[in-house]
């Protein structure tokens, strides 16, 4: 054999490494998008949500859904959507499976940690990388839930403070203002219960949903959100005198919800609130979309409301809220090549500036996103929220990333022992020696 023949073998058997080696590298993480997009191939893209039904962003996402087909008429998208109620146990289902849909909205952690300890998630870090102008939109700390080992699996859509939602007809019925110290707060409470005509605050305690987020919020004004933190990553203890304080103020505003609040659910307490039946809820972002379009006349109900930031107890913590991501995009790693680009387009369409701007002025939604162009005299109450938000970014060295939050909140343990301690079955001291016993990770 001839030198040259030889390392023309050795040559072309180098290619077709290489090539075979960045074909199986580009199944497994995102591309830039583009280079896999044949318009005469037909494809069939499935994507599931829980968006739908009378939720607000549900006509902000099917306009997007409609504009991408009439882009790309050889693609049909398989949409599904599911009530909230059910998702996380769909959820759960896909991922013990392993028979993912190719997008999927999601809750996050601690879902959004199964899909990568699977392998089900596409590493769309190369697309983060590729398109440095899209990817400049997201702050850093929306990457908190979607960051794994140092890729992003997950792009972030949807952001959150909590809101303490203030009806303004009960709190002038009795002559009060709305609170901005804890002291105000407690003192709103005990007039309107001594009134005898309203619940107070209303607050859903079934399965310890609310009552961790209030623990959170008292711990923030206090300046201990960076200790709760911790002990919610499971490297810190509870038995700090701030967090045993914030424990006592929780119990005391429990007091004011009523008896058996640990067996109310949300939709119970939510129509405690709209009904006007109750003056405070604290909730997310998300109940001001819900509580229009689901309440009769919810416009105008609107208009009876006040947004606050959690009462502080710290003059320096005015204004703290615990927020984070409550939702983001996963395209699948089982996705066809054929797909992947298209579904990456698809991805990159919903998280953009001209989706966030329709979610502040339609939705009267949080994305979170840099850069996006509103007008905040034209969105009347909600640019409260939008300042709230703004605000809450800048304690985002000790806010409680939800992320963090949720690992706790998930523990069965913790959802116990909070429960325990508004029963008054155990003290504060009590349950931060169960905790400091409990690994939160």
């Amino acid at each position: 054999m001839s030198n040259n023949n030889f390392f023309k073998k050795i040559s072309f058997t180098i290619i077709f490494i290489v090539l075979l080696s960045f074909t199986a590298c580009n199944n497994q993480t995102g591309s830039s998008g583009g280079q896999n997009n044949d318009p005469s191939k037909k494809i069939e893209i499935s994507i599931s949500h829980y968006w739908g039904g009378k939720d607000p962003r549900a006509p902000i996402l099917k306009e997007v859904f409609d504009k991408f087909q009439v882009d790309n008429p050889n693609v049909t998208l398989k949409i599904e959507e599911l009530p909230g109620d059910n998702y996380q146990d769909k959820f759960n289902t896909w991922a013990a499976t392993g028979i993912v849909p190719d997008i999927i909205l999601t809750g996050l952690l601690p879902y959004s940690q199964k899909y990568v300890d699977a392998n089900l998630a596409l590493d769309m870090t190369p697309v983060f990388d590729s398109d440095k102008e899209w990817a400049s939109m997201f702050p850093p700390t929306m990457f908190s839930e979607t960051n794994f080992n140092g890729k992003i699996y997950f792009v972030p859509q949807g952001y959150s403070p909590m809101i303490l939602y203030t009806n303004k007809n009960i709190l002038n019925e009795y002559g009060l203002k709305s609170p901005e110290t804890y002291d105000d707060f407690i003192n709103c409470l005990k007039t309107i219960k001594d009134g005898g005509k309203y619940i107070p605050v209303t607050i859903f305690g079934k399965n310890a949903d609310n009552t961790p987020w209030w623990l959170a919020e008292l711990a923030g004004v206090m300046g201990a959100g960076a200790d709760y933190n911790a002990v919610c990553e499971g490297t810190g203890s509870f038995d700090k005198p701030a967090l045993l304080d914030a424990a006592t103020k929780l119990n005391e505003i429990c007091d004011y919800a009523g008896i058996g609040i640990n067996g109310i659910e949300y939709n119970v307490s939510a129509s405690q609130f709209t009904n006007e039946k109750a003056a405070f809820m604290l909730n997310g972002v998300w109940a001001l979309g819900q509580m229009e379009n689901d309440t009769e006349n919810g416009s105008e109900f609107i208009k009876k409301l006040d947004f606050l930031p959690f009462p502080y107890i710290k003059p320096e913590y005015k204004g703290y809220s615990s927020s984070g991501v409550d939702s983001g995009w996963m395209i699948s790693s089982k996705i066809d090549s054929s797909k992947q680009d298209y579904a990456i387009d698809l991805v990159k369409r919903l998280c953009s500036k001209e989706v966030a701007s329709k979610w502040y002025t339609e939705a009267k939604m949080l994305c979170g996103y840099k850069g996006v162009t509103v007008d905040k005299n034209s969105l009347g109450t909600f640019s409260k929220i939008i300042d709230i938000s703004e605000k809450a970014n800048s304690f985002n060295d000790i806010t409680t990333p939800w992320c963090a939050f949720r690992k706790a909140d998930t523990d069965p343990k913790f959802r116990e022992l909070i429960q325990l301690l508004i029963d008054k079955k155990i003290d504060e001291k009590e349950m931060a020696k169960q905790l400091d016993e409990v690994n939160l990770k």
